[in-house]
């Protein structure tokens, strides 16, 4: 399925007949058909009579709708395969109409399927390394299903088979993470996977094939743990912890940000953005002395003391609790920092903040303290989690930007700057294909708002 060839391509339950290139491409595939194979929702064509035909291309929301990723079915040398993530683009053409090209990163060869959602029953992985512990060991049943070894003359992987079955993308895609963040814990090291075969309830094995990117060349290094020493005992074991360690394998090990840590990240850099902006701020008003806080916190802390007393707590104990409880008691909370600091950003850009701000603060305040202390909230991490994180990274690292251009130019000059802005658009237009906030739409807010 790799390489530069002929295809041909049809929408998903259509037979694949409109002719066109495919090609290998960074990260990827290309498809170029040579007609359409469906209408894109960018091209807007009117028919006004005797004053010809007229088109508009290129509408920032239809523009993200057209790339929002979709199966394909094709075929090529006479088999079937499935695109599983086609998004379209459109380029112009020779004739009146654009020409349409698509790219993915995943096919499924041999086979058509509805999509990336479709279950599959089993998945079998090869690593690039054949030195695993694995090998000629019996499976393991684990909560969730039964992994075991497999091998044959070029590379030792591992099988994966769910007590239930799983679509295709949670095998292919997902899944795959939570073994490779073993191997590299274990390693020291990252080790890819090589091949990946999905198991279909009709019975047989059909590749997904990857245009994987060039690896880059890497200092030798020992093995943290020996790869040998790696068996099924233990990658069972670690299946079954994973599930209760949510982000953290992954965040241990890839250095780049995972979506829980950007927005993390973004909801530490709004708060400290208003400490250093106003760092005198207070949360009790003028009149209220620091003599009359701190004589309010002695007085809650001998509270403390005489009722724990009767627990036979140590009072040097409850002081100390006390004392660490208390010492900040004169500062803002998290959210009267952000209710402070994002008005001005809902003002300069609306809708970017969704159609609540008290709302957006308490999920991105809900997103800092989970994040910030490690609780177990949210750690399956479904497709609502990284919804509403990706939407408030997106939108918490555009009110940082705001708010840091304010500090340099009159509001009448950013929000103009803004209205021009087609990257603006288009992370409002992104923002609105999460449908986070049904019946809303932060693209419509701000074009509306400066009509």
């Amino acid at each position: 399925m790799s390489g530069a060839g002929e295809a041909f391509l049809a929408v998903v339950g259509q037979e694949p007949t409109v002719p066109a290139t495919m090609e290998t491409v960074e990260g990827g595939f290309a498809f170029q058909p040579k007609e359409w194979i469906e209408q894109p929702q960018q091209v807007h064509i009117e028919d006004r009579g005797d004053a010809g035909m007229a088109m508009w291309v290129g509408h920032p929301v239809n523009v993200v709708n057209d790339f929002e990723p979709r199966p394909l079915w094709g075929l090529r040398g006479g088999e079937k395969f499935t695109v599983l993530d086609a998004r379209m683009h459109v380029n112009g053409g020779s004739n009146f109409l654009p020409q349409q090209r698509y790219e993915a990163s995943r096919l499924l060869a041999g086979a058509h399927v509805d999509g990336p959602d479709t279950r599959a029953v089993a998945v079998r992985y090869d690593f690039a390394r054949p030195d695993s512990g694995w090998l000629n060991t019996p499976g393991v049943v684990t909560r969730e299903g039964l992994v075991e070894a497999w091998q044959d003359e070029l590379c030792s992987g591992l099988m994966w088979t769910p007590h239930e079955g799983e679509s295709i993308h949670w095998l292919a895609h997902r899944f795959p993470t939570t073994l490779t963040a073993l191997l590299h814990l274990w390693t020291g090291r990252p080790i890819e996977i090589e091949r990946t075969q999905v198991l279909l309830q009709d019975g047989h094995w059909y590749p997904l094939v990857e245009a994987r990117e060039p690896q880059q060349a890497r200092r030798r290094s020992t093995d943290l743990l020996a790869l040998s020493s790696l068996d099924l005992g233990v990658v069972a074991t670690w299946l079954d912890l994973a599930h209760r360690m949510g982000p953290l394998p992954h965040i241990a090990v890839h250095e780049g940000l995972p979506v829980q840590v950007g927005a993390q990240v973004i909801a530490t850099a709004l708060e400290s953005f208003h400490r250093r902006l106003k760092g005198g701020a207070r949360r009790f008003p003028p009149q209220v002395t620091t003599r009359q806080l701190a004589r309010a916190k002695k007085v809650a802390r001998n509270a403390a003391v005489e009722s724990l007393a009767e627990a036979a707590v140590d009072a040097s104990t409850v002081r100390q609790a006390f004392d660490e409880a208390l010492g900040h008691i004169a500062d803002p909370t998290y959210a009267d920092r952000l209710h402070q600091l994002l008005p001005d950003v809902a003002a300069a850009a609306p809708g970017l903040l969704g159609p609540d701000l008290s709302a957006w603060i308490h999920t991105m305040k809900e997103i800092r303290n989970v994040q910030s202390h490690g609780t177990s909230k949210h750690d399956a991490f479904d497709q609502d989690e990284i919804s509403s994180y990706y939407v408030h990274q997106s939108s918490g690292r555009w009110a940082l930007k705001i708010l840091l251009l304010r500090q340099l130019v009159d509001d009448d000059r950013l929000k103009d700057a803004l209205a021009r802005s087609n990257t603006f658009h288009y992370s409002l237009a992104n923002l609105d294909r999460e449908h986070l906030w049904s019946g809303f739409s932060a693209y419509d807010t701000f074009i509306k708002s400066r009509s």
